[in-house]
């Protein structure tokens, strides 16, 4: 059984957002619900932003007959609505352009920030969207990790695609310095890195095991390792760290660094920000995806 049933695709009228809009059609295989939302603000007419988001479902309808596809437009602030309306517990997926540089967009820096409050898994599909051959998902220890590796292996097997399992460890240059250090006793290291892999793959074959797995230990900081192993992937999965105001560091370097050049579809999941405070979350229009 498909773990998400609906998905929520951000609409702008852009080439990014009828990417996002037919990834996730792709993704639901022809079933369950998708709902594309265009968030206008006060100033904009709406007639023509109706006219544009209905025609998209009636081209995703004839691509996919079997999937429940709704088209709505709404007035208020953009990124309040879009939570709001992906809440009930489906995917928020959101369409960018697709970039190599560090500093993000607009458009990504927005998908960036509903990635950190959203109380759903997210996805940020880039364009254009490129095939891929594997499912990746960022391992290190901690619950949310595991939350999305478990995710990941349900997203591997509904694809019918190899999952792998990745862990980047990389030594601190501080910890030269510390007393009792000695380098030769680094492999060590790299031991008890991978127990934590392999504790994480034996978690995800118990439950799946039909799901094929690869597991792969990098000597490199993580955002660079986990950034290079997704490469040429069809999904990267990717857990959201726990937090009381929801800020991109929850992302991790791995996440802001995936989304900021938003390469290949990743997607986010794990624990939602506690009760963010109104000021934090801001009230800006939603720029343009594309």
């Amino acid at each position: 059984m498909d773990l998400f049933d609906e998905a929520v695709v951000a609409w702008d009228g852009s080439s990014a957002s009828r990417a996002a809009a037919s990834w996730a059609a792709d993704r639901q295989h022809g079933s369950g619900r998708l709902r594309l939302l265009h968030v206008l603000t006060a100033s904009e007419d709406g007639a023509a932003e109706e006219a544009a988001v209905a025609a998209e479902a009636v081209r995703l309808r004839r691509r996919h007959p079997a999937l429940l596809v709704s088209a709505a437009v709404e007035r208020g602030e953009p990124e309040r609505g879009l939570l709001d309306a992906a809440e009930g517990g489906g995917l928020l997926v959101l369409g960018v352009r697709s970039g190599t540089d560090r500093a993000p967009s607009a458009g990504r820096a927005f998908a960036l920030r509903l990635a950190a409050l959203a109380r759903c898994p997210v996805v940020v599909v880039p364009d254009p969207v490129r095939t891929g051959d594997r499912v990746v998902v960022g391992v290190d220890g901690t619950a949310s990790s595991t939350a999305a590796a478990l995710v990941a292996a349900d997203e591997a097997a509904h694809r019918g695609l190899p999952l792998e399992l990745v862990h980047a460890w990389w030594e601190d240059d501080l910890w030269a310095v510390l007393p009792g250090y000695e380098p030769h006793r680094a492999h060590l290291l790299e031991e008890a890195h991978r127990a934590l892999l392999d504790e994480c793959g034996d978690a995800i074959t118990e439950r799946r095991p039909d799901v094929r797995q690869r597991r792969r230990l990098v000597h490199a900081p993580a955002d660079e390792g986990v950034a290079d192993a997704a490469d040429g992937a069809a999904l990267v999965v990717l857990g959201r760290h726990d937090g009381v105001i929801a800020v991109p560091a929850l992302l991790g370097t791995s996440g802001r660094l995936l989304l900021s050049r938003a390469v290949v579809p990743t997607m986010i999941v794990g624990a939602a920000p506690r009760t963010p405070p109104a000021e934090a979350r801001g009230r800006a229009a939603m720029p343009s995806l594309g």
